[in-house]
């Protein structure tokens, strides 16, 4: 019986974060996120879920860290969930795109390179990954790599 109200709570507290999140609530709604991760931190769902608030507070390296956290967490526990995996793997693509698109901003073009290997490393076939990387590497006026880049995303 204290499982199950242990796991009710934590669904709870999931459910009034994604409420909080809708809402533009994003430090409450991490708060509420954290207790549910405190309360049943078997569900890599929660990982998913807080990653995502992670991003949208432009906090990268922690977005990163759960959704590798979550992928770790379905091995071990041979989760077969193909839909939830994915999400894990595009949410991983999407914020190192992010993250390269914050560096470019800030003129750290070799981090933002970086990034974006890793993301192409992951998925070949996303055109906006090897342009984002063409423009990191103009700006470096590195413009044979640039343009490489460039003619691999119209490919």
């Amino acid at each position: 019986n204290l499982m199950n109200e242990i796991v009710t709570n934590a669904e709870n507290l999931r459910n009034m974060a994604l409420i909080l999140s809708l809402n533009n609530r994003l430090k409450d709604a991490l708060v509420k996120i954290n207790g549910a991760i405190r309360l049943n931190p078997d569900q890599p769902e929660y990982l998913l879920q807080r990653g995502i608030l992670h991003k949208r507070l432009r906090d990268f390296n922690s977005c990163i860290d759960d959704f590798l956290n979550g992928v770790e967490r379905m091995h071990q526990s041979k989760s077969n969930d193909e839909v939830l995996t994915k999400n894990f793997q595009r949410q991983i693509l999407l914020t190192y795109n992010e993250f390269a698109i914050q560096c470019y901003e800030k003129q750290f073009y070799d981090e933002a390179i970086l990034l974006l290997d890793k993301a192409i490393k992951l998925e070949k076939n996303e055109k906006g990954f090897y342009i984002n990387r063409g423009d990191c590497f103009y700006k470096k006026q590195e413009k044979t790599f640039a343009l490489l880049d460039y003619e691999q995303a119209l490919e």
